[in-house]
């Protein structure tokens, strides 16, 4: 005799809402792609530049962390001067670069984990004796949004004993700084 296979049916199963339990990370390094289309590439060098920017420590760190993305590929040689020039050229105003100097401890890219889970991750923060001050780099238009951001990231700060805190927005594109109040 031949044995039928065993039919199973299931009319109740466990189910678990995976997305409200797992939060992605995205890191820029595993995200850049370098695209023909070229809209997408000008949006890909904004972000590039904002990923440069995120990862410099001080002035002196500027040309090590652009050699660092050529090395990884994500940029070739011509886009390697194009992005130096670009980041000179921005730690050339004297209030982006005094952000860059060595007079404070630098967080950069950090995260911080809210008491309800969130996750907020500032591009910059500088701390020097209580006092922090909390920078965005942004590479489109300006936009209310960016202000409630800062507020957001501020207001953690402030959750986390830094009672002066100052609050940039730096505009890539148009290379302006916005002081938030």
């Amino acid at each position: 005799t031949c044995a039928l296979p065993i039919l199973f049916e299931m009319n109740q199963y466990p189910a678990l809402k995976w997305h409200d339990k797992i939060r992605l990370s995205l890191r820029s390094e595993e995200l850049v792609e370098i695209l023909d289309n070229a809209a997408k590439r000008a949006i890909n060098y904004g972000v590039l530049v904002h990923r440069v920017m995120s990862s410099i420590k001080n002035l002196n760190d500027t040309e090590r962390v652009i050699e660092k993305f050529h090395s990884e590929g994500i940029l070739t040689a011509d886009e390697k001067e194009q992005m130096d020039l670009e980041i000179r050229s921005l730690l050339e105003i004297k209030e982006i670069a005094a952000f860059f100097s060595d007079h404070y401890v630098v967080m950069n890219e950090q995260e911080i984990i809210m008491p309800n889970g969130e996750t907020l991750r500032p591009d910059r923060v500088l701390t020097h004796n209580g006092k922090a001050i909390v920078i965005d780099f942004k590479t489109g238009k300006e936009h209310a949004s960016h202000r409630r951001q800062i507020n957001t990231y501020a207001e953690a700060l402030s959750k986390m004993n830094y009672h002066e805190i100052e609050k940039y927005l730096i505009y890539i594109a148009e290379k302006r700084i916005l002081r938030v109040s």
